[in-house]
């Protein structure tokens, strides 16, 4: 496996795009991302529940195992696209590919984007990739989910109004949760 620097400025998938593997090799580690995948599971179910979600697809850009993926499959079916820069899973239907190079190529309005390219200290460029993604391509009142460590931000970009933020109860701290964003009519952005 390649060298990997914890303290490198350069983003991690740009140090090893399997950095998950990397990640994920430690028992305390494998423990709370099973836990976060379980909490997202919860969060996207509350918030597809209880928000109006309009048409579009429904894009998933950083898949890693699946699980996460399937629930929005499960919920909305032929209107889901995944992206994943490795092959974590033997899903067929993920496009697998460095999302800031193969996005403009699946231009198309979306309902939801969620963004899992990474965490924003980490994954930096993909982060930003993704954020430009959803805005550009949102409709008017999609949903854009984002994770967060440490303080949640609730200013990301003026096309995106702060609706909530859903906090990881079960790993028992407020430095880890989903917030979510509603794409606002750009003419009403001052």
């Amino acid at each position: 496996m390649k060298q990997f620097d914890w303290n490198s400025s350069v983003d991690y998938v740009d140090q090893n795009t399997r950095y998950m593997d990397i990640l994920n090799q430690h028992p305390r580690q494998i423990q709370f991302f099973e836990n976060w995948t379980e909490y997202v599971i919860r969060s996207v179910k509350h918030y597809c529940s209880n928000y109006i979600i309009p048409n579009g697809k429904i894009i998933y850009a950083g898949v890693w195992k699946g699980e996460i993926y399937r629930v929005f499959q499960t919920l909305y079916e032929d209107r889901v696209m995944g992206f994943d820069i490795e092959k974590y899973s033997n899903d067929t239907d993920v496009i697998y590919g460095d999302f800031r190079k193969i996005s403009k190529r699946y231009q198309q309005p979306c309902a939801i984007f969620f963004n899992g390219l990474g965490h924003w200290a980490r994954n930096k460029k993909s982060k930003q990739a993704g954020l430009k993604f959803a805005v550009d391509n949102l409709v008017e009142g999609g949903l854009y989910f984002d994770n967060y460590h440490g303080t949640p931000f609730k200013t990301l970009h003026p096309q995106l109004k702060y609706i909530d933020t859903y906090r990881d109860k079960h790993t028992n701290t407020n430095s880890v949760g989903i917030i979510l964003f509603k794409k606002i009519n750009p003419e009403l952005v001052s």
